[in-house]
Parts: C-alpha cells; structure tokens; sequence
C-alpha cells in the first residue's frame, strides 16, 4: 500500500470519526429533547432556534448517514480494492479529493439546515450545492475504483469488489433520479403523491444499494481474513449479490402503503420487500458458513464482535422490514416510533457496527502500527451494545404502545395522551442509551487520536512497502 493510499484511508477514517462524534452529541441532545422536551424553556432565547428538534433531526440523520457511514465505508473501500485487485490504488490524489469534496457537502448542508434551508424530504434534505459536491466526488471515486480494476493483476473479481463497485456506480444515480436532478437541479421538481413515492425511492435504496452493498462487501473480506478461512460457495454470494440488485429498488413504496398510492404498486412492493429474504439469507448464511467452527473470535477479537453483531442486526432489521411491508402490520405501526427503532438498528447498530469493525481492521495498516488500547476497544464494544440496544428496545416499545392507542378507538384518549404522555418512560429509557452509546463512540475516537499520535513518533515511522501484504 503506498503513502498516499494510506493518505486517502487515514483522511476518510478521521473525517467519519469527526462526523460521527458530531452526530451522536446531537442524537443525545435530540433524546433528551424527547424524554424532557421542557428543557427547551431553560436556554436563552436567541439559542433555541438552532437547537430546535425538527432542525436536529435532519442534521443528525445526515450527518450519521452521508458522513460518519458513508465516508467510513468510502475508507474501507479504498482499503479492500488494491488488496483484492492486487494493483495499487490508481489516482489516490483523486480520492483525497474526493473525501474532501464530500466533507465540504456535509458542512454546507449542515449549516443549511440550522439555518431552515432544506428541500424538506426524508433522507433528501440537502440542498442543491452538497448535491453537486456529492456527485462530484463519486464521479472521482469511479475514476480511482474503476481504473484500479483495469489494472488489476487479480483476473478473478472477489465477490467483495461486485459489491464494493456496485455501490458506487448506483449511489449517484439513486441521488439523481429520487431528486429529480435531472428535471430541476435546485429544487424539488416532485408533487404530492409522485413526491412520496420518488422520495421513497431514494431514502430505501441508499440502504439496500449503499449501506447494505458497502457493509456486506466489507464483511465479505473482512470475515476470512480474520478466520483464515475461504469464502464458503462463490455461486452463493453471486445469488445474494443479483438478487439484491433485482430485489431492492422495487421494496420503497411499502413506506406509502397507507397513503393515497395505487394498490399495484403497493402489491409490488410487499411482494419485493418479502423476496429481500433471498439476498440477505443468501449472504448471511455464506459468511456464517464461511466462519465454521471459529467462533472463538467473538470473545478474543472485538473487531470479530463488532463485524458479526452488525451482521447480525442486519439480519433482524431485514426480517423486520419484511415483516412490516405486510398492509395490516404497516396500519398498525407505521407512523410511530416502532419504525425509527428500526432505521437505529439498520445504521446505529448493523452498518455503523460493520463500518467501526473496518476501521479498527485497517486502522493499524493505515497508521502503522497496532491499536493505542485493546481494552478501550472491549469497552467501545460493550457500551456500543449497551446503547443501541436500549435505543431500539425504548423505541419498539413506545411504537408499540402508540399502536395499540390508536387502534384502540373506543377508549377515548385524547391524542397527547396516546401519543406523548404513554410512552414518557421509554423516551426516558432512550434518553440514557443514547448518552451511553455516545459515551462508546468518544472511547473509540480517544482510542483512535491516541493511536495516531503514538504511531506518529519516529520509532515507529510507517511500515516499508515490502513489507505489506498488498
């Protein structure tokens, strides 16, 4: 690996671990808005506009996602591409340009949204300039991917690498086409209904066609590296692959089955969002075969703990989204926070699990040397699970509970009651797992700084190409 892929990898690992502090404080801030929402009459008044939650939960959603994930995993995969093509990374300055277009985005589109400029849509909210400089920079990443791949020395393409360069080539487009770029590149060109349905389209296809292909190629390299084990049944992880192609960009619409939308296209999208068993059981059950009888790394090696437990979330919010694509399920728990227990488990839990087992597996390659602390690492790993757990359980349960109120007509509650006033307890449960899933992510980026710093000292200087295993 050459100094300025180290240079591209180290440069996306710290901007997602910046990103993601940021976006955990706000999270944190945002639960105890939920659980005490009267602490918003204790700050001056001049503070409370750029703290108000509606402005929060957009800045926290994209910064979690399109920064701290996103440009984590852009790490990952500038790490796995020259390794399983056996080529060194073609035009890293490009890459490094890329990762600096992409944080600039991020800046320009969190400062718009604490200012109330936003196009006002679920996942889409950022406005025109942090588009532009989105596109930009995944047009660079192909150059950099693609022109890796022509230069392989490798001829057989590893299953990672479909998934890893898939993403990319999708990501832009689902961004161009749920947006409408191509109609009207500075504001919403949708309405009404049409609105919903293309906005839906992009918010479930940066999970399935980014999140999901980026974390599961990364565990697709990861999970035999660390076993020392082949990959069990290459047909297998095709099947998963083109299934997930076939399957996924059709599941968007079950977030509109209980609105004005045709009924065909609510059948289609129950009946893709059911096939989605086929692709994530496909995947799932290869890497765990792939395993074997080497489970023992769960309790040696928290990275192991990390890429298998985000693995495994992945696998419980797939069923569920399944599950909830089902007409008289998505009735019952739709609009409550039974579905926002859900996207935690997706992106705090499966993919930011798999994204943190990437950075602590290439992190020592990338900085030159070995962690600052294994045992903070045992502790990210046990407050992280700690955290998220609770997040999701607090959620669930209130979701569940909003539920049953509203179904249950007769008992005449009034709807703060229903809503607000029933699920205190569990916001309160939310409120504390959130600052103890922040806490895990402060420890993790200690444990990173502290790395870097004790393997910036001339003794130990960076590691002589020959060494590395490329």
């Amino acid at each position: 690996m050459t100094e300025e892929n180290r240079r591209a990898i180290r440069l996306a690992f710290s901007s997602a671990l910046v990103w993601l502090i940021f976006g955990v404080i706000i999270g944190a801030w945002e639960s105890i808005i939920y659980a005490h929402p009267e602490i918003m009459y204790s700050l001056p008044v001049w503070v409370r506009p750029f703290v108000e939650f509606g402005k929060l939960r957009q800045i926290h959603v994209n910064t979690l996602a399109f920064a701290w994930l996103s440009i984590g995993f852009i790490g990952a995969l500038l790490a796995i591409v020259p390794k399983l093509t056996g080529a060194s990374l073609a035009k890293p300055r490009l890459a490094i340009a890329a990762i600096w277009s992409w944080n600039l985005a991020i800046i320009i589109g969190v400062i718009a949204l604490d200012m109330g400029k936003t196009r006002a849509r679920e996942y889409a909210s950022l406005i025109w300039p942090s588009d532009a400089l989105m596109i930009l920079s995944f047009i660079l990443l192909n150059i950099v991917v693609w022109k890796t791949l022509i230069q392989r020395k490798e001829k057989t393409l590893h299953v990672a690498l479909w998934y890893l360069a898939g993403s990319i080539v999708w990501m832009p487009l689902i961004i161009i086409l749920g947006k409408g770029l191509w109609l009207d590149f500075f504001s919403n060109p949708f309405f009404g209904v049409f609105d919903n349905v293309a906005n839906w389209f992009l918010g479930h296809n940066i999970l399935g066609l980014w999140f999901t292909t980026l974390g599961i190629g990364a565990a697709y390299y990861i999970i035999p590296q660390m076993t020392k084990n082949p990959i069990y049944n290459h047909k297998l992880s095709i099947i998963g692959f083109w299934s997930l192609v076939l399957c996924y960009p059709a599941v968007g619409a079950h977030h509109t089955l209980a609105g004005p939308v045709p009924v065909w296209l609510m059948a289609e999208a129950t009946t893709f969002s059911i096939l989605m068993v086929i692709p994530v059981t496909s995947a799932l059950w290869n890497i765990h075969k792939t395993i074997g009888s080497k489970w023992e790394l769960f309790v040696k090696e928290p990275i192991f703990a990390f890429i298998t437990t985000g693995l495994f979330f992945y696998f419980v919010v797939s069923l569920q989204g399944s599950f909830q694509a089902l007409r008289f399920v998505s009735e019952y728990l739709h609009f409550s926070q039974w579905v926002p227990a859900h996207a935690m488990l997706a992106l705090g839990g499966g993919f930011s699990f798999i994204c943190i087992a990437a950075i602590y597996f290439f992190g020592p390659e990338v900085f030159g040397g070995e962690w600052y602390s294994r045992r903070l690492q045992g502790w990210h790993f046990g407050l992280s699970l700690f955290g998220i757990l609770g997040i999701f359980s607090g959620l669930t349960i209130a979701g569940l509970i909003q539920g049953a109120n509203w179904q249950n007509t007769n008992a005449g509650m009034h709807w703060i009651d229903a809503t607000v006033r029933a699920v205190h307890p569990h916001m309160v449960v939310l409120a504390i797992s959130g600052a103890v899933f922040g806490i895990a992510q402060i420890i993790f980026a200690a444990n990173y700084v502290l790395s870097l710093r004790v393997n910036a000292r001339p003794q130990v200087a960076f590691r002589k190409e020959a060494s590395v295993n490329v």
